[in-house]
């Protein structure tokens, strides 16, 4: 059953159905009051703005759950979302939109998995992050606990977080840095899945490199004189149950020697 909750001026509806075991709260990122979107419901909202210009925020319905990073939904793919566990644990959640019968609906599901996972089968650290070229700031480090597939909580961010220019659309950014030890396994989506050029940015040993997660990437890091660092990415099939089934792409990090060959510049 769909129902109807009215907090705003009607500038268009949305229909967003929760389709995970978990209680959802969502709401528009200035607005106060939030939106129960209880397990394996379906609720119809009227917006402030058009659905492709608003941005939403998530978070799992308990009291110290913190919200999601501000997102703004796309028609054009699906997107996976970063909702934290009252114990810190990172769950990624797929964010769909439609529009049926000329009303949009959002589909929140649980695919139980990431959509990247970065591997590092080196012996160096490695410090990476979401690039946005046009917002250069520092940020914090984030680390993986003790646990190797557990990702970092860093929603203490949020409460510094503003929204840009109408016109641009897309959520303030700030860097949230996650070390990857050596010889660890990580898994990754998004911090900020709305940004329209999305890369990595990779540092270790005092060099940087941008790297964009694609089928078939591949290419070497050099780290020192004599050593380098092959990257490349891989997809793998997920279908181990019904709810994982999919795709995750895996960024490896491989030592291999340079060669003695340099060319000049």
């Amino acid at each position: 059953m769909l129902s109807e909750e009215k907090r705003t001026v009607c500038l268009n509806d949305l229909v967003i159905k929760n389709r995970t075991n978990h209680k959802i709260e969502a709401r528009e990122i200035d607005a106060t009051q939030p939106w129960i979107l209880e397990s394996k419901s379906s609720k119809l909202l009227t917006i402030s703005k058009k659905v492709e210009s608003t941005q939403l925020v998530l978070r799992l319905g308990a009291p110290e759950a913190k919200w999601s990073l501000p997102f703004t939904p796309s028609g054009s793919e699906e997107m996976f979302v970063k909702l934290a566990e009252p114990n810190g644990v990172h769950r990624a959640f797929t964010i769909a939109l439609s529009d049926v019968a000329h009303l949009s609906t959002l589909e929140i599901s649980d695919p139980t998995y990431f959509p990247f996972s970065l591997r590092n089968e080196t012996r160096t650290e490695i410090v990476f992050y979401q690039s946005n070229p046009s917002l250069p700031r520092e940020g914090s480090f984030a680390k993986p606990g003790a646990a190797a597939l557990l990702i970092a909580t860093a929603h203490s961010l949020f409460s510094k977080i503003t929204t840009r220019p109408a016109e641009d659309n897309q959520p303030a950014w700030r860097p949230i840095r996650f070390r990857l030890p050596p010889r660890s396994i990580l898994p990754y989506a998004w911090d900020y899945p709305s940004a329209k050029d999305k890369e990595l940015v990779l540092v270790a040993s005092g060099r940087e490199r941008h790297v964009k997660l694609e089928p078939g990437t591949s290419m070497s890091w050099s780290l020192a004189r004599d050593v380098c660092v092959n990257i490349s990415m891989d997809s793998v099939h997920v279908n181990s149950s019904e709810d994982a089934v999919g795709t995750v792409m895996t960024l490896t990090f491989s030592m291999r020697k340079a060669q003695l060959k340099m060319t000049q510049v």
